[in-house]
């Protein structure tokens, strides 16, 4: 039994779209599996009862039950699925849908990314468990224009260091694609996503194999031992990250970077040594 996510931030379907999506599953069937995490719950008599709750997939759900489809092909994932992340990975699956829609203009495609983006809670709060993860959130719109911005250059191969669940991407094709990242729960639900390559190291370590076309990221931000680059000593984390994937960069490719910084500068030109 598969019950809605919770943590939704879509509550209506354009039931035209549904009926055609129907159509679609009924002629060729559910090509990409729904994803759900499984839950066991004891039941009054001591015995146990299992049911799947849908993290990725909700269009698809709907459909199939609109023609009657009683089983669905599903991937389940496994550890620790806190309720931000189950908010994050239904987040990325609408705004993927939205990005994969032909039918309407890069500008629609924004605003409706934006509207998304309005109904979701903050999945950005800081606290003492996130800030020792870097678990943080880009806000959807950004990395819709992220993606844009490496997209119109076509690339063929494309590199995402720091890559959580997948939302800096989520609008770059993803066999183009490799990602990094260390936490093995994310590190999970990134290697269900169809992504080229799924690398687990230290985004500060060299990329080994051939350079990039792109650079896509938001690193996490915060201290990091003193290195020296050129005649520069850099200690920001982001800063050194960014560094290393640039470096894995061909020369003439294209970088789409959030970093943290500011606007205050010294008399000579540099900017101050200072973080926000």
């Amino acid at each position: 039994r598969i019950v809605p996510n919770p943590y939704q931030p879509r509550k209506e379907f354009d039931e035209t779209a549904l009926k055609s999506l129907a159509e679609s599953i009924r002629q060729y069937g559910i090509l990409q599996p729904l994803t759900v995490t499984r839950k066991d719950v004891e039941k009054p008599d001591g015995g146990i009862q299992s049911t799947y709750e849908l993290i990725a997939g909700e269009r698809r759900l709907r459909a199939s039950r609109l023609i009657g489809l009683r089983e669905v092909p599903v991937v389940i994932r496994v550890g620790e699925q806190t309720d931000k992340m189950k908010l994050e990975l239904a987040i990325i699956e609408n705004a993927r849908e939205i990005s994969m829609d032909n039918s309407i203009t890069k500008e629609e495609k924004l605003q409706r990314i934006i509207d998304l983006y309005e109904l979701q809670p903050t999945i950005s709060m800081r606290s003492s468990t996130r800030i020792e993860d870097q678990q943080y959130s880009t806000p959807i719109p950004m990395s819709f224009v992220a993606g844009e911005f490496v997209n119109a250059i076509s690339p063929k191969s494309v590199l995402e260091p720091s890559a959580g669940n997948g939302m800096m991407v989520f609008n770059v094709p993803s066999h183009k694609i490799t990602v990094n990242e260390k936490d093995s729960v994310r590190l999970s639900n990134l290697r269900k996503q169809g992504f080229k390559q799924v690398f687990n190291q230290d985004g500060r370590d060299p990329f080994i194999g051939p350079k990039y076309d792109a650079i896509v990221t938001n690193p996490p931000f915060g201290s990091s031992p003193e290195k020296l680059y050129g005649r520069y000593r850099i200690s920001g984390l982001d800063e050194q990250m960014s560094i290393n994937a640039l470096e894995s960069m061909n020369d003439n490719g294209r970088a789409s970077i959030i970093i943290g910084g500011h606007m205050t500068y010294q008399p000579n030109g540099y900017v101050k040594s200072e973080r926000i």
